[in-house]
């Protein structure tokens, strides 16, 4: 869920592996800023951006770092819809696409746990200046989370993907500990 520290993960995942950081958040909010998507206001009530936009993007810039011969990617952010998971008409999704480029087994998906109020919490005391960190949006953040978000990670599974759960509660280094304990 939002403020589950998916992104400060990454970042310390990332770096312990020597791969790459990838955020399709922070893609998203370049995007916006630049004024080559027009999705700030969907982003500043707590909705999903247009799916095959964001595809398309993450796609393009996940094939940059791949072509550029880095030994492997943290991807923080995308999938959160079953959509952007597994694709639609006439785009592909993302785990798809990975799919196709490293091998299913390489692949691992990283379920943060962390109760409700705690994402509140945590989204209200960031002050990171977020337009999607305000408590009236969190609330459509978090149903977003609950009915796109949630429901991938079961597919996943079904699809016999390896999906680690994580508490997210403790501090940054406990998880992050919990974390390595589970991709070695």
């Amino acid at each position: 869920p939002p403020g589950s520290g998916k992104s400060t993960q990454a970042r310390l995942i990332s770096e312990a592996l020597g791969f790459k950081y990838f955020d399709s958040g922070e893609m998203v909010r370049r995007h916006i800023k630049i004024g080559d998507m027009n999705s700030g206001e969907r982003m500043s009530q707590g909705l999903l951006m247009p799916i095959k936009e964001t595809l398309t993007l993450a796609k393009k810039e996940l094939a940059e770092i791949i072509s550029s011969g880095e030994k492997g990617v943290i991807i923080s952010g995308i999938p959160r819809s079953p959509e952007q998971a597994f694709g639609i008409e006439g785009e592909e999704g993302i785990v798809s696409w990975l799919s196709s480029r490293y091998d299913k087994d390489s692949l691992l998906f990283i379920d943060l746990k962390l109760p409700e109020e705690e994402s509140v919490k945590r989204n209200l005391h960031r002050h990171q200046g977020r337009p999607d960190d305000k408590k009236e949006v969190l609330k459509t953040r978090l149903k977003v989370f609950r009915e796109k978000t949630l429901p991938v990670y079961e597919e996943l599974k079904e699809k016999g993907y390896k999906v680690v759960e994580i508490d997210g509660s403790p501090p940054i280094e406990k998880v992050f500990e919990s974390i390595e304990e589970n991709i070695q």
